[in-house]
Protein backbone atom coordinates (compact mmCIF):
# COMPACT_ATOMS: atom_id res chain seq x y z
CA UNK A 1 0.00 0.00 0.00
CA UNK A 2 2.83 2.39 0.80
CA UNK A 3 4.51 1.70 -2.54
CA UNK A 4 1.34 2.57 -4.42
CA UNK A 5 1.04 5.87 -2.55
CA UNK A 6 4.68 6.73 -3.14
CA UNK A 7 4.38 5.92 -6.84
CA UNK A 8 1.17 7.91 -7.17
CA UNK A 9 2.75 10.91 -5.43
CA UNK A 10 5.83 10.72 -7.65
CA UNK A 11 3.61 10.34 -10.72
CA UNK A 12 1.55 13.41 -9.72
CA UNK A 13 4.72 15.44 -9.15
CA UNK A 14 6.03 14.34 -12.52
CA UNK A 15 2.84 15.43 -14.25
CA UNK A 16 2.81 18.82 -12.58
CA UNK A 17 6.47 19.51 -13.41
CA UNK A 18 5.89 18.35 -17.00
CA UNK A 19 2.87 20.62 -17.38
CA UNK A 20 4.83 23.52 -15.90
CA UNK A 21 7.75 23.01 -18.27
CA UNK A 22 5.41 22.79 -21.28
CA UNK A 23 3.66 25.98 -20.20
CA UNK A 24 7.02 27.68 -19.68
CA UNK A 25 8.18 26.56 -23.12
CA UNK A 26 4.97 27.79 -24.72
CA UNK A 27 5.24 31.16 -22.97
CA UNK A 28 8.86 31.43 -24.11
CA UNK A 29 7.85 30.68 -27.71
CA UNK A 30 5.05 33.27 -27.62
CA UNK A 31 7.46 35.86 -26.22
CA UNK A 32 10.00 35.15 -28.98
CA UNK A 33 7.33 35.42 -31.70
CA UNK A 34 6.04 38.73 -30.31
CA UNK A 35 9.60 40.07 -30.14
CA UNK A 36 10.23 39.00 -33.75
CA UNK A 37 6.98 40.60 -34.92
CA UNK A 38 7.81 43.92 -33.25
CA UNK A 39 11.37 44.08 -34.61
CA UNK A 40 10.86 43.07 -38.25
CA UNK A 41 9.17 44.80 -41.14
CA UNK A 42 5.80 43.53 -42.25
CA UNK A 43 5.48 42.38 -45.84
CA UNK A 44 2.16 42.88 -47.58
CA UNK A 45 0.95 41.34 -50.83
CA UNK A 46 -1.88 42.89 -52.82
CA UNK A 47 -3.71 40.90 -55.49
CA UNK A 48 -6.13 42.64 -57.88
CA UNK A 49 -8.50 40.42 -59.90
CA UNK A 50 -10.68 41.31 -62.89
CA UNK A 51 -13.86 39.83 -61.29
CA UNK A 52 -15.12 38.33 -58.05
CA UNK A 53 -15.84 34.74 -59.14
CA UNK A 54 -14.63 32.33 -61.80
CA UNK A 55 -15.71 29.04 -63.37
CA UNK A 56 -13.25 26.28 -64.20
CA UNK A 57 -11.47 26.85 -67.53
CA UNK A 58 -11.89 30.65 -67.59
CA UNK A 59 -8.93 32.96 -68.01
CA UNK A 60 -8.01 34.87 -64.87
CA UNK A 61 -6.46 38.30 -65.17
CA UNK A 62 -4.67 39.59 -62.10
CA UNK A 63 -1.95 41.92 -60.84
CA UNK A 64 0.19 41.27 -57.79
CA UNK A 65 1.99 44.03 -55.91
Amino acid sequence: MKRIRIYSILFALGLSSSAYSQEETLNNLVHKLQHHQQNTLQEKVFVHLDRTSYVGGETMWFKVY
